[in-house]
Formats: C-alpha cells, sequence, structure tokens
C-alpha cells in the first residue's frame, strides 16, 4: 500500500520506505493526496488506509495534511 500510494505521488521510494537522507518530501497538495488515496482505497481495504493516512498525520501533519480531506470523505464528515 505504501509503494502504491507513493508511487502515485512520483515519491521516490523503496518499497514504500523514504530514504530521508536523500529524499526531501514537499507538502502535498490535498487534491493529489484524495487521487492517490482514491488509487489504493480501490485495491486496500478502507479501514487499512485510514490508518496509513493517520499515522502519515501523526509524523508529519504538514507535508500529508491533505489526507484530511480523503479521511473525512471517507467518513462522510463535512469539513
Amino acid at each position: 500500500m505504501m509503494r502504491t500510494f507513493l508511487d502515485a505521488l512520483g515519491i521516490p521510494n523503496d518499497d514504500g520506505r523514504i530514504d530521508s537522507e536523500a529524499v526531501e518530501v514537499p507538502t502535498q497538495a490535498p487534491a493529489r493526496v484524495t487521487a492517490a488515496a482514491a488509487t489504493i482505497a480501490a485495491t486496500f481495504p478502507a479501514d487499512e488506509v485510514a490508518t496509513y493516512f493517520l499515522t502519515l498525520l501523526l509524523q508529519d501533519a504538514e507535508v500529508w495534511g491533505g489526507a484530511t480531506e480523503w479521511l473525512e470523505m471517507a467518513s462522510g464528515a463535512e469539513s
């Protein structure tokens, strides 16, 4: 799932792992995160995708803040 998501965003990775010494991940646009989320949500269970996004938000809310929009849409909450 991680590799598929990062590949959809065009972020270099090694089977889902980002080499933080070689790759600086810029803040991701919410629309790009939502599109990439749709890619992984079509293959993986929604609860696993949500857990992944919550983990990303805990790691770096600035970079992955766009994940909030997908989480809200998936839960049926309005922003």
